[in-house]
């Protein structure tokens, strides 16, 4: 029998990315790369990666190790399972304002992750192949992705992202209304001429047919958009 997929497992735009919530198994990990060709894992919610064990790699943490998701717990597993397998992880410290957390934005605006972290996570996307992930996929994983399709999807809708994410219950998690918080940030996105170029130049690795002057053009989009 395979290995359970996380809740909420989906495809987003860009090559092979998929959103979704906790990885609670290396077995898992493995099906998700192995079938669905995930090399990157963004890692939102520190909360997630908690009440889960694994002696195969003497690993595990507590329920309630990271302080209640808002720092990295001691021993997780995640990483040594993405280790294990060759994959990239990235874990953005992610901060929700409802719930009183002291913020790392630079802005006084409440923001769920900084600039340097947002910069991280978008070239992960750009590459492909890569999972994003928080507790349940729900809010935290609604706000980046749905700033992430706004950003690169040249058929993105500010009104289409926000329904998308409302359909995963954004906003109703923990009996807090914090559609709030992310929706404002999530609606600061810009289309991204660079970061659109750069999901083609990945996902189709140069055509014969592209011309000299097209993979000059081409490549120093990609050079900005992964420079951002």
């Amino acid at each position: 029998m395979s290995a359970r997929l996380p809740p909420n497992f989906k495809q987003i735009y860009g090559d092979g990315n998929y959103r979704g919530g906790a990885i609670r198994s290396f077995d898992t990990l493995k099906r998700m790369k192995e079938e669905f060709g995930i090399k990157r894992v963004v890692n939102l919610a520190y909360d997630s990666m908690e009440g889960i064990s694994d002696p195969n790699f003497d690993c595990g943490t507590e329920r309630g190790g990271s302080s209640a998701g808002n720092k990295m717990p001691a021993n997780p597993c995640e990483p040594k399972w993405a280790e294990e397998l060759g994959m990239e992880f990235y874990a953005a410290p992610y901060w929700w304002g409802a719930r009183g957390y002291e913020s790392p934005c630079e802005k006084i605006k409440d923001c769920p992750i900084t600039d340097a972290e947002w910069s991280i996570i978008k070239k992960m996307l750009i590459k492909g192949h890569t999972y994003v992930h928080c507790a349940q996929g729900v809010d935290r994983t609604s706000a980046i992705v749905s700033r992430w399709t706004l950003t690169a999807d040249p058929n993105a809708t500010r009104d289409g992202v926000i329904a998308d994410a409302i359909s995963y219950k954004h906003g109703w998690a923990s009996g807090v209304n914090q559609r709030n918080y992310f929706d404002d940030w999530i609606l600061e996105a810009q289309p991204s001429a660079s970061v659109r170029f750069g999901v083609m130049y990945y996902k189709y690795r140069l055509p014969i047919a592209v011309t000299t002057l097209s993979l000059g053009v081409l490549g120093a989009m990609t050079y900005y958009a992964l420079k951002d």
